[in-house]
């Protein structure tokens, strides 16, 4: 289920010119680390894959990486501690003070039915810590099943009784597009008759990194196109419905609005 691509090694400065992803990778290790670093109690690695940000959750009293058997790749690297049946967590309510989930939703063929498993297994006042793509080529095949805009995720968490916390837009605009554009164009097969295949890729690798570090640079007034979304959430919604209309517009800074 969790395609265990962003590594901390995959971030330094020679990533930059022999990892294509380099730039969202970094963006995202950045959230994470953010997060991590005060999260404590007991934690859930939702589609934990090889479980590569564990080492990030260095205060919290457990971690449990959870999977599921049949997915879009092989588990020989994986860290799983708990198999699932893609449909019930093997958990009793109240489980688990935090929920990470990165890179997953979208190869779930039933969101709803697992966002209200997290709900259940989730201690109330609890937290969910998610990252989906968006502007993402298919992967994972045929394992990839839906793409979430900022208000169909927070629209999806609500219906479970989660209250949005934030929302991070990664990528934005140019920088999104160029990303895209470089996954879908630059051929690991081209040469990989030859021997020293990946030197031949470098030039490419830092050009795509380049033009896209460049594009994130370009202001925009709204950023209605971006490669990742990063979600913090609580679960529990006493809030009222105008303080959470009014958190929906801070949450996405009024980007939308003509």
């Amino acid at each position: 289920m969790h395609r265990a691509h962003v590594l901390q090694h995959q971030t330094s400065f020679l990533s930059f010119f022999v990892n294509k992803g380099f730039i969202i990778r970094r963006a995202l290790w950045k959230e994470i680390k953010l997060y991590a670093k005060n999260a404590n109690g007991n934690i859930l690695d939702f589609g934990c894959g090889s479980k590569p940000y564990e080492t990030a959750f260095t205060n919290c009293d457990s971690y449990t990486g959870l999977d599921i058997e049949e997915s879009g790749h092989n588990h020989s690297n994986s860290r799983i501690d708990v198999f699932y049946d893609g449909k019930n967590l093997p958990f009793s309510d109240d489980t688990f003070d935090k929920i990470v989930s990165f890179e997953v939703l979208e190869h779930l063929s039933d969101p709803d039915a697992s966002v209200a498993e997290f709900a259940r297994v989730l201690r109330f006042g609890g937290e969910l810590f998610i990252t989906i793509p968006f502007i993402y080529g298919e992967h994972e095949i045929p394992y990839d099943f839906q793409r979430w805009t900022s208000f169909g995720i927070i629209n999806l968490l609500k219906k479970h009784h989660f209250r949005i916390i934030s929302i991070q837009k990664l990528n934005p605009n140019f920088a999104a597009l160029a990303q895209l554009y470089f996954d879908e164009i630059l051929p690991k097969w081209k040469f990989k008759r030859f021997r020293y295949a990946n030197f031949l890729n470098i030039p490419f690798i830092t050009l795509a990194n380049i033009v896209i570090l460049t594009s994130s640079l370009i202001p925009f007034r709204k950023n209605n196109i971006y490669s990742n979304l990063v979600c913090i959430a609580v679960l529990g919604d006493e809030i009222s419905s105008n303080q959470s209309a009014t958190l929906e517009r801070d949450v996405v800074n009024d980007e939308f609005q003509d």
